[in-house]
């Protein structure tokens, strides 16, 4: 009789607590529990029994030693009833459950507002509430800013056109280079039709006078290596005409050796003469010697001359070749730019005729509901009240919508916009 007394007692201590607790006096005992909302279940003297427990998808929580209880469309007090009588079946005389709403599902907004999404929700909220939350609703552009956009756009698609023309005009000094072909501003150049002639005949000059410019450097230093291949030129024929004659030398002094010999052998002549001759003979051909490897070392240089004046032109056309392909790549992104903003500009015109049309037409504001099982939709006014789960859809005239209703309903019971993260709920 004690214990029943004394359970008795928590439970009207409950319903007067629960009466006077922040969430009870903003929703009263009346609030009923759905998917999505995050119950506090208190059971005095049993730890284990007590924790947060969120409604399952299926209106249900797992507790324990009961496992799925079902409490959607229950009121706190019901929930914590069914809990005691369900747990009185197994723990006779234990102490009566205490339930509240520690956290609501949240409610969700799309269509014109900045950040559409869910919300958590604050009991007493309103239409206008979830309308700030979400970043305020999203206006068409005023005359005065929609016409400095559209201008803004406009000088865009201008400069977007000056540098294509320019890079076609660069392709086109890039492949006369490439060619041998000469290149003036009177070259013919395609997509300059939308600019001032003006400003097709600067860049015109500009790529001619850059065109000038490589073109001379190019034949200076062709010029440069054509003067060194000469020099060596005249180096050769010169070391080829030593060579003749020391080759002439050396062959007058084997002659002259072999007399000497000769008379040697007869007794008609001395060897320190002889001796004399050939070390002469000696010294000639050591010259011839070096004549040539002065000659094979002309021809080397001559050789690596005319390697970098193949070179030059190579990498001339190499570096142009590279130049082009990334003009190539470089001439799609600017007409995709071109395109894109020629949508943009045609998306502002569109806003700007539309909201001359919507004038002064107000907001119109919906929520849709779970009713009896069904999502029902009406018509609301910004100081109406909303309930956890409401989906409330703002219409702005002149304005795109930007979400659709059923993402929203599957996320019901996903995260939350601003909510802290709930705590570990029991097994």
């Amino acid at each position: 009789m004690k214990r029943s007394f004394a359970s008795s007692l928590i439970v009207a201590a409950f319903g007067l607590w629960l009466t006077t607790s922040p969430s009870g006096a903003a929703e009263g005992l009346s609030y009923r529990a759905g998917v999505g909302d995050l119950l506090n279940v208190v059971v005095y003297g049993d730890d284990k029994l007590s924790g947060r427990f969120r409604v399952g998808p299926g209106g249900t929580i797992s507790y324990p030693l009961l496992g799925e209880i079902a409490v959607a469309d229950l009121t706190p007090r019901e929930i914590g009833q069914r809990l005691a009588d369900a747990l009185a079946e197994r723990i006779p005389g234990g102490g009566a459950p205490s339930v509240e709403i520690a956290e609501f599902a949240p409610v969700f907004v799309l269509g014109n507002v900045d950040k559409p999404g869910p919300y958590q929700f604050r009991p007493g909220m309103i239409a206008l509430e979830l309308v700030a939350l979400g970043g305020g609703e999203r206006r068409p552009p005023n005359g005065q800013s929609g016409m400095l956009q559209l201008i803004a756009a406009e000088q865009e698609l201008a400069d977007l056109r000056i540098q294509r023309f320019s890079e076609e005009a660069k392709k086109a000094r890039i492949l006369a280079e490439i060619a041998g072909h000469d290149f003036s501003a009177q070259t013919p150049i395609g997509n300059g039709d939308l600019l001032p002639a003006a400003t097709r005949r600067q860049i015109l000059d500009n790529e001619a006078a850059l065109f000038e410019v490589r073109k001379r450097i190019l034949a200076d230093q062709e010029k440069a290596l054509g003067a060194q291949h000469a020099s060596y030129d005249q180096e050769i024929a010169s070391l080829n005409e030593s060579i003749v004659l020391h080759d002439e030398e050396v062959r007058l002094l084997e002659q002259e050796v072999a007399t000497q010999e000769t008379l040697v052998q007869k007794g008609l002549a001395v060897q320190p003469r002889l001796l004399a001759l050939k070390r002469e003979l000696s010294a000639t051909r050591r010259n011839a010697l070096e004549l040539r490897s002065y000659l094979a070392r002309a021809r080397q240089r001559q050789l690596e001359v005319e390697q970098k004046l193949g070179e030059l032109k190579d990498e001339r056309i190499r570096d142009n070749a590279t130049v082009r392909a990334e003009l190539d790549i470089s001439t799609v992104r600017t007409d995709e730019k071109i395109a894109a903003t020629i949508a943009s500009m045609n998306e502002l015109r569109s806003l700007l005729n539309s909201a001359r049309e919507a004038g002064r037409r107000a907001t119109v504001y919906t929520v849709t509901r779970l009713e009896n099982g069904r999502y029902v939709t009406t018509t609301v006014g910004e100081l109406d009240p909303l309930q956890p789960r409401d989906i409330l859809r703002i219409e702005v005239p002149g304005v795109a919508t930007t979400a659709a209703a059923a993402p929203l309903r599957a996320a019901a019971a996903g995260p939350v916009a601003g909510a802290s993260q709930p705590s570990a709920e029991l097994p």
